[in-house]
């Protein structure tokens, strides 16, 4: 299950119809308050199809940035960017322990109780220097800002009339 560093995606659907009152004047209003209740059933129809396209774009987006800010060594990360939830409800992101390190930066590393840290099977340093930040999930954001309105606007236009 992803962690902080995540975005949610939630879809909502607005179910609450105006009713157009009949007439003797308005001979039309059943045929408007049918076709509002049409495309009321084709939105809630497809908002789980847009909750996934939306939560897949945020993922390519997430791994895409992890990418070019240099935070790939072994792609442990990258890869651990999923999409967990389902219906109208998506979480995208990590929990791998050390994505706050990566996205958030760190100061120096030094040895608790030996004389050197240690990694794989023969490095031995006695300090890890500091490490920039490289924030995927503001920068991801920000890019998911301006597609949200583009895969909107395309869910809004295959409703049907």
């Amino acid at each position: 299950m992803p962690g902080t560093y995540e975005h949610i995606i939630q879809v909502e659907i607005d179910d609450q119809l105006p009713t157009i009152p009949s007439t003797p004047l308005v001979d039309i209003a059943p045929l408007i308050n049918e076709t509002l209740e049409h495309i009321l059933h084709q939105l809630n129809y497809k908002a789980t199809g847009l909750t996934n396209e939306l939560a897949l774009t945020s993922q390519q987006l997430q791994q895409a940035v992890i990418t070019s800010l240099g935070a790939v060594r072994t792609g442990r990360l990258r890869d651990s960017v999923t999409v967990t939830g389902g219906g109208l409800t998506a979480h995208i992101g990590t929990s791998l322990f050390y994505a706050s390190y990566v996205h958030d930066g760190r100061g120096h590393v030094y040895p608790r109780s030996q004389k050197y840290l240690h990694w794989g099977d023969n490095i031995y340093v006695k300090e890890a220097g500091p490490v920039a930040a490289r924030p995927w999930i503001d920068i991801s954001s920000d890019m998911l800002e301006g597609a949200i309105d583009i895969i909107v606007e395309n869910y809004l236009s295959s409703i049907s009339f």
